[in-house]
């Protein structure tokens, strides 16, 4: 199969997704609020802290191009933030949140004196969730090892693409960079939907030079203690590795940029609840490689939207208790072999 977007294969109640979907069909999240995965690792402490107990900070919207992602950081009760992702997602005209810090979770007595997750002090107790993922573009090589598309190139490609009114397939074809991109989200979406119990997994086009890649599993949610040493690192080498399986995440490492830094405390990922600041683009769901559908699109994606605001209710409404998390786990220091031409060329092939 070459199907991104949910096929849980127990009782087959998942579909694929586009915006084309009738809105009475399974939608995953949307239709089953509950729904989490069960096979992906053990069971946690169900004690729950409650969303009210947990703070979450946003970067308020702060206009369209340049000026996106640079308005200032508010610290919010973490249901609060649910509530405006819902907003918005519910009118596109209510654009209240660039970014969503969800790797920085702290509770409301912590906040008593600070606004902002990075104004914190070292020691604070933190809470995260890693089951997001941001797929970029990485350089293509040939069998040789050598570069034959950058990753400059294929964004600059791909935006013509996009603006030309190409499918996704037909980008998949011709940019090689972005066809590794769809290859790995494949991968992911494959990995889990095939263990048994997986989750809903949602796979989307930002916009921009990449797909989001997010699902919901209770045993998603790690924690740390500010000014703890390579967090990002961890969640991505560490805690995903044991979601995943550490050859799956070598192999998607290997076809594409997986970008840590959404992992950073005082850092996110976007709504994608709007264009894309760059491209002007609108976001939209992927159920399959090969679609032929214009990626340009006239207006926004309904079914994504609702998907997006189904999936932050979870993440927000089930964080545990401090003590029912488990402690992010330590990892070697991360290698850049990704980018070696010939050492990625030998690795996807197999040698």
């Amino acid at each position: 199969q070459d199907m991104i977007t949910d096929q849980r294969q127990d009782d087959g109640s998942g579909g694929p997704q586009d915006m084309s979907i009738d809105p009475g069909q399974d939608m995953g999240l949307e239709h089953h609020p509950s729904q989490a995965c069960t096979g992906c690792g053990e069971n946690p402490d169900t004690t729950r802290a409650g969303s009210e107990h947990w703070m979450s900070t946003i970067a308020e919207y702060n206009g369209p191009g340049r000026k996106s992602f640079t308005g200032p950081r508010k610290s919010l009760p973490a249901s609060k933030v649910a509530l405006l992702v819902r907003a918005e997602a519910d009118s596109e005209r209510k654009k209240t949140v660039d970014l969503i810090l969800f790797s920085g979770l702290y509770s409301q007595a912590a906040a008593a004196s600070y606004s902002d997750v990075r104004e914190l002090p070292n020691g604070t107790e933190i809470v995260g969730y890693a089951c997001v993922l941001d797929l970029d573009m990485l350089d293509a090589v040939d069998g040789q090892g050598r570069t034959v598309y950058t990753a400059k190139d294929a964004k600059q490609e791909l935006a013509r693409l996009v603006g030309s009114g190409a499918s996704l397939n037909e980008a998949r074809e011709s940019v090689a960079p972005f066809g590794n991109v769809l290859e790995a989200a494949e991968l992911v979406r494959r990995t889990l939907c095939g263990k048994p119990g997986g989750p809903s997994v949602h796979v989307w086009f930002t916009g921009g030079k990449g797909v989001r890649v997010a699902w919901f599993d209770p045993n998603g949610y790690y924690r740390f203690h500010k000014g703890d040493a390579n967090v990002s690192a961890r969640v991505r080498d560490g805690k995903l590795a044991s979601m995943l399986g550490e050859s799956v995440l070598h192999r998607i490492k290997l076809l594409c940029d997986v970008d840590k830094n959404i992992y950073d405390v005082g850092k996110g990922v976007k709504t994608d609840l709007q264009r894309h600041q760059a491209t002007g683009f609108y976001p939209f769901l992927l159920s399959g490689i090969h679609e032929t559908i214009s990626m340009k699109r006239d207006s926004r994606d309904e079914a994504l939207s609702r998907v997006i605001a189904d999936f932050w209710d979870l993440v927000f409404d089930n964080i545990p208790a401090w003590s029912g998390v488990k402690d992010l786990p330590e990892v070697a220091h991360a290698t850049r072999s990704q980018h070696d031409g010939m050492k990625r060329q030998k690795l996807l092939q197999g040698d």
